[in-house]
């Protein structure tokens, strides 16, 4: 995901209210769940996610290949990599 792509993408969720659960995809295939707005920070062009776990995630656009709600509340947006850049 490009770097604006990322940022824009992962704050649309972290305002979006009442906030909903969701999850970030990384490259890996790893999937890390945002289960409260506490839980995330930004950095700039980064940001960083506390888990129920007690594991912090450093993220920027190059790892995550997509940002998407966990099926829980009203809203069923998703965000993800497209060819130009913008999420949808």
């Amino acid at each position: 995901m490009d770097q604006q792509n990322f940022i824009n993408s992962l704050r649309a969720f972290y305002q979006e209210r009442p906030f909903l659960q969701f999850d970030i995809e990384l490259a890996s295939g790893t999937k890390i769940r945002v289960v409260h707005p506490d839980a995330l920070a930004f950095m700039g062009q980064r940001a960083v996610v506390l888990t129920t776990d007690g594991l912090s995630h450093h993220l920027d656009g190059h790892s995550v290949v997509r940002i998407s709600t966990t099926g829980e509340g009203p809203s069923a947006l998703a965000h993800g990599l497209k060819d130009n850049g913008h999420s949808h």
